[in-house]
């Protein structure tokens, strides 16, 4: 997620951009580019206040890594029109 708090406690949102020029098929397909997300949670479950004794604390709880990656990306396929019938058509 890319919000973050401003000073002012109003959202702010962090945005990238890129410029570049393709020549492709009417019809073919462009991958502009996508976006990458990994996320590492670490977790503990452990039973109230025997978890937390030293040593013998470790037979009440249970830990857990959580590792998941996502990727989103982004085609663009034009196509020319022509006349007023292949407007209605798309």
């Amino acid at each position: 997620d890319n919000t973050y708090q401003s000073s002012e406690g109003e959202p702010s949102i962090r945005t990238q951009s890129v410029k570049t020029q393709a020549m492709i098929e009417d019809g073919g397909t462009l991958v502009v580019g996508g976006v990458y997300q990994e996320v590492i949670q670490n977790n503990v479950k452990k039973v109230p206040m025997l978890g937390d004794l030293p040593v013998l604390g470790n037979l009440f709880k249970t830990r857990s890594r959580n590792n998941s990656r996502n990727e989103l990306l982004f085609f663009i396929t034009p196509r020319i029109m022509g006349s007023e019938t292949s407007v209605m058509r798309y």
